[in-house]
Formats: C-alpha cells, sequence, structure tokens
C-alpha cells in the first residue's frame, strides 16, 4: 500500500443508525444486504433484531426478537449460506437455534446450562459450503467457567468433546474457532483464554491439544484464515496491544506488542479477522492481511511479514469501543461494526473487492 492510500480513509461509511440495544455481535446474513445484531434490550432482555441496508443509506430494522437472558455472541455456520440458522450463546450460559427463514418468535433448538455461567463465545461449521465447512454440523461454546464444549446439533444432551482447565480457579475461556473444515473428517478446534493461553485440537484426536500456546495477555478473538479448506493461520487478538499469529504447519507463534502503533499499551484488540477477496487476483495480495478493531473506535488494516506486523492503514470509525465486526462472506469489501456508542456502521473497503 502506498503512502497516499495510507492518508486516505479506506472504510468508506455508508451508513449508520444508532440502535434500541446495547449490541455484543453483529454478524451478516449470506446472499443478501441484512444483517443480525445482538445485544442485550433497554430492560435487560436478550434482544436480536434482523436489519437490513436500504437505499438512501439507511438502516431498517426489520424484525426483532427476545428472550430472557442477554445475549454475548451468535453464529451462521451450522447451514448453507442461504439456510439462515442462527445459533446464539448468552449470559445465562444456555444456547439456542432459530431458524430465521420460518420466523418463529421461539428457537427451535435449545441446549439449557450448557455452562454453568455466561457463553463468552460460539463458533460454529459444517454448514456444507465454501463459508462454513464441511462435515458433520457442530457449535463449539467457550465459557465463563472456563469450559470449551463441542456440540453436535443432531445429539444435544451432552457436548460430543469438552475441556476445563486442570486447576482450581478456571482460566475464563474467552474465544474459540472453528477451521479447516475442508472435507468430512477434518477439523480444527482453537480456545483462548483469559490467562493468554491458546489450545489448538485437531478433532480426529482430541487426547491432547495439537498445539498448546501463550500470549501472555488474554486472548479476545481467535480467527482462522480458512475454514473450508486447510487452515495456515490462527490469528488471537487480545488485551494490552498485544496480537498474535500461530502458524500451525510449524507449531510456530508470532507475537508482537503492538502499541507503538496503537498509541496506547493498555488498548484491548477486541476482534480480528483474515481479509478476503472476491477478485482471483486479490487473493493473493491478501493472504497475510487482517483486520482488527480496537478499544479506542479504531479501525487497523495489518500484514504479517516474516517475523513482525506492518499497520497499512488505521482509522478511527467510532468514538467508543468497537467491539465486534462482520465482514459480507460473499461481498468482502462489506464491513458491518458495532460499537458502545450504540451505533452500527456500514462501511465499504475498495482493497477488498
Amino acid at each position: 500500500m502506498n503512502k497516499k492510500q495510507k492518508e486516505q480513509e479506506i472504510f468508506k461509511i455508508y451508513a449508520e443508525k444508532s440502535m434500541p440495544i446495547t449490541a455484543y455481535d453483529i454478524k451478516w446474513m449470506g446472499d443478501s444486504g441484512k444483517f443480525v445484531l445482538l445485544g442485550m434490550g433497554t430492560s435487560g432482555q436478550g434482544s436480536f433484531t434482523i436489519n437490513e441496508v436500504v437505499k438512501g443509506k439507511k438502516i431498517n430494522v426489520i424484525k426483532s426478537f427476545q428472550q430472557s437472558a442477554s445475549i454475548k455472541c451468535g453464529s451462521f455456520g451450522i447451514s448453507e449460506i442461504s439456510s439462515r440458522k442462527l445459533v446464539v450463546g448468552d449470559f445465562s450460559g444456555n444456547f439456542g437455534i432459530w431458524d430465521l427463514d420460518e420466523g418463529r418468535r421461539t428457537p427451535i433448538m435449545r441446549v439449557q446450562g450448557a455452562h454453568t455461567s455466561m457463553i463468552n463465545s460460539i463458533c460454529c461449521a459444517g454448514g456444507g459450503d465454501e463459508y462454513s465447512g464441511h462435515g458433520s454440523p457442530e457449535v463449539c461454546t467457550g465459557g465463563h467457567d472456563g469450559a470449551v464444549k463441542l456440540w453436535d446439533v443432531r445429539q444435544k444432551q451432552k457436548p460430543i468433546f469438552q475441556y476445563a482447565a486442570n486447576s482450581q480457579t478456571s482460566d475464563d475461556c474467552w474465544s474459540v474457532s472453528l477451521g479447516s473444515a475442508h472435507d468430512n473428517t477434518n477439523r480444527l478446534l482453537a480456545s483462548g483464554h483469559e490467562s493468554g493461553a491458546i489450545h489448538l485440537w485437531d478433532l480426529r484426536n482430541t487426547s491432547v491439544p495439537l498445539i498448546d500456546e501463550t500470549t501472555n495477555q488474554g486472548v479476545c478473538s481467535l480467527s482462522f484464515d480458512q475454514v473450508s479448506k486447510p487452515a495456515n493461520s490462527l490469528l488471537a487478538t487480545c488485551v494490552n496491544s498485544t496480537i498474535a499469529v500461530l502458524q500451525i504447519k510449524d507449531s510456530k507463534l508470532v507475537k508482537q506488542d503492538v502499541s507503538q502503533y496503537l498509541g496506547e499499551s493498555w488498548l484491548t484488540i477486541w476482534h480480528g479477522e483474515w481479509a478476503k477477496s472476491t477478485n482471483i487476483k486479490n487473493q493473493n495480495k491478501n493472504k497475510s492481511k487482517f483486520v482488527l478493531s480496537d478499544s479506542d473506535g479504531v479501525v487497523h488494516l495489518v500484514e504479517k511479514n516474516g517475523k513482525s506486523f506492518e499497520f497499512l492503514h488505521s482509522q478511527a470509525i467510532s468514538s467508543q469501543a468497537i467491539s465486534s465486526f462482520s465482514i459480507h462472506p460473499q461481498n468482502p469489501s462489506a464491513f458491518a461494526f458495532t460499537s458502545f456508542d450504540t451505533k452500527t456502521r456500514i462501511s465499504y473497503c475498495s482493497l477488498f473487492d
């Protein structure tokens, strides 16, 4: 990226709207200009809304759903992109599956007490397409109780795999991710914890983790570079201005304090995702790039170069922390951001066309 590109605002805000919920997560709905916003309603109840970006640079709320417990996280990964089954995890340790096409006001499946306290992170795979991966439809949950659990949605009575740290004080699991689901047998599961620990399992053999590493800083988010193809790298974003990339093939962790780029040493990097492109030429250019959001309301475009990271672009999107963002699965130039100023923003980045 040249100097002129660095100085430009490459994330162009197309639409923004103040929303009636405190949002913790946001997810695009495939095959559409719609997205879901998940969080807590004005009365403290769980709430999520289906929203649509329309002409005139507007965001319309189409439908809203409520439940008793506030919602922390969600994923569309158990179904094909055109079949909108949303899995949500809540503050009471439950998760449920909602069929948004069917339009029911209650989930089609619910697991009560999946965790003893809040589900911090949820990730799904097995929808059967290039966006959600292949194999059995599975839900991975990471909880405040320190447990990591994997559920087959066809047998909800108990998890098919679970892990908890062997210590008197649980190591709060802040993030989970599934990747490398390129056929019916291969799949990787990663978990990131408050202690900074990262555990990576090959789900064909879960007796011991494939890789155990630590960033020494709490891990806020994890992202595999590939879901439906063999994964090469795992991105971890952390507290105290730290990011890390785990190179899976050689089990090497490249970690860096990036406070010199963020301007502060105490910032939390809430979320990170690998950059994607629908353009074949740009796919090779972008394969080592990723996007971050921090607690100062700034979005960063970063490239991994060997054992270091280069910050290519940083841009303030919000006056408060960006809690989550989503990259559209079919139009990777479209970003949806949610932040603690209660505003949801839709942005376009031409670099990923």
